[in-house]
């Protein structure tokens, strides 16, 4: 059960208006599109930089939604027209009133909530995190990638007292964005997996970035714990208030959950020794996969869930979709890593790709990487370079800075390069291009549409 419906007047002072609709029952689902509205739900108009959801208020009244939060601005105006055909809760701000709401409700719940945050890695981090901790308690996960101001409130709306603990991802590419989250849900434990070069158009460089993911801190009691990866350099450095204990993870130096012993390869998965003793398997490649284990293991140790266990646990977490995804389809091995991209993370996979032998061809589908400010064409010159260094035979390149990732490389002396301006014509390419004993890369920012790429080869019936 979640949030229930009787609690959203006194959480927000406020009294509903209009006449009641009967909901079936004590809770309801929350909703902000319209299209997804049913019987006794409660709509949340959000008004965005490009829709304004109150616009859309006569379809959810049509399909009998229990109650309507909606702005004041836009009440006054439209209430000698509507004030009678639904119950509406007015506020300011809907998007603070979702804030606030979900604040209320943690706090009556009085359940643990551990909150995950980084440049990379979040997903899959929360993901182990919420698998170990499932050995031992009832366990509640944010769900897909609801990790901003809109998306968290809509988790914590859908906790309820059967959970013992609460997973949840926080997301930013602002600053103060991390800060509400935190003030909302008052973190008792937070994980920062990495500092990396994501978003400098508005966090300007990774100092800032720093500083906009520690906001994770903000909303923290006293005594509350930060475990860091301590393999990041600015993350090693780091030091929290007085109030807060931090603890390190991490394959150099020394640690409190240490890993060493470090193997992995695009088809076999990770392996690694925790203390030099406990093995640990990961279906996930990647140095950053190894990092975002021991970082669960460390939750869990704090949580009492005995270290094999944990382990066992790790080796049944899958990647999320669309990120390190490895599928092969006639002889192909399709690699999509195309949720998001920066600097750090296509690098991060290229290397991987860098000692992995392959029957046929590398070939790299890289896309336009978003919002890194003034030196967007530099990094995406320098990422070209990186596709050559790391022994890619092939470079197909999606947008206008695609195409100084083309440049790059072809600086860098790899002449296989070719630059499109739509996913169709790569698409294409690929399918009369692609051969068997391939290896083939897709990455890119999510706004360049580069998982219907990747859905094309890896969900779909295509043959090279």
């Amino acid at each position: 059960m979640g949030l229930p419906l009787n609690k959203i007047e006194s959480y927000l002072g406020v009294k509903a208006v209009g006449p009641a609709w009967k909901p079936g029952s004590a809770s309801a689902s929350f909703v902000i599109d319209s299209r997804k509205v049913k019987r006794g739900d409660v709509f949340i108009a959000i008004k965005g930089p490009n829709h304004d959801a109150h616009d859309f208020i006569d379809k959810s009244l049509t399909r009998k939604a229990a109650l309507l939060i909606v702005n004041n601005s836009w009440y006054q105006k439209k209430k000698p027209a509507i004030g009678r055909r639904g119950r509406f809760v007015v506020v300011k701000d809907t998007v603070l009133a979702m804030l606030k709401m979900a604040e209320c409700w943690r706090r009556e719940l009085g359940i643990g909530i551990v909150a995950v945050t980084g440049s990379n890695g979040k997903t899959t981090t929360r993901a182990m995190i919420g698998r170990i901790l499932t050995r031992k308690y009832r366990v509640f996960e944010t769900s897909g990638n609801f990790n901003n101001r809109i998306g968290l409130p809509l988790s914590v709306f859908q906790m309820g007292k059967e959970h013992d603990v609460a997973v949840l991802e926080m997301g930013t590419n602002h600053f103060g964005e991390i800060d509400e989250l935190s003030r909302a849900v008052h973190p008792d434990m937070a994980v920062v997996t990495n500092i990396g070069r994501g978003h400098l158009e508005f966090l300007r460089d990774t100092t800032g970035v720093l500083r906009a993911k520690m906001e994770i801190l903000n909303g923290m009691r006293d005594g509350g714990l930060l475990i860091v990866n301590n393999d990041d350099p600015l993350l090693r450095a780091y030091r929290p208030r007085r109030s807060v204990c931090r603890l390190t993870a991490g394959f150099t130096g020394k640690n409190d959950m240490n890993g060493s012993a470090f193997k992995t390869g695009l088809l076999s998965g990770t392996r690694f020794r925790v203390y030099g003793k406990q093995p640990v398997r990961l279906r996930i490649p990647g140095l950053g996969a190894a990092q975002d284990a021991l970082l669960a293991l460390a939750v869990g140790k704090i949580l009492r869930v005995p270290m094999a266990v944990a382990a066992k646990a790790l080796h049944e977490v899958k990647v999320p979709a669309d990120r390190m995804e490895i599928r092969n389809k006639n002889g192909v091995t399709w690699i999509a890593d195309c949720y998001n991209a920066n600097p750090d993370s296509l690098n991060n996979v290229l290397l991987l790709l860098k000692g992995e032998k392959v029957r046929g061809r590398k070939i790299a589908v890289l896309g336009n990487m978003g919002e890194l400010g003034k030196g967007s064409v530099r990094f995406h010159r320098e990422a070209g370079a990186m596709v050559k260094q790391c022994g890619f035979d092939v470079l197909l390149t999606l947008g206008k800075l695609g195409k100084e990732i083309a440049n790059g490389a072809r600086k860098s002396g790899l002449q296989n390069c070719h630059s499109f301006e739509s996913p169709d014509e790569i698409k294409s390419v690929l399918r009369c291009s692609s051969r068997r004993g391939d290896v083939v890369l897709i990455k890119g920012s999510h706004s360049m549409r580069m998982e219907e790429i990747a859905h094309e080869f890896i969900k779909g019936n295509a043959k090279p």
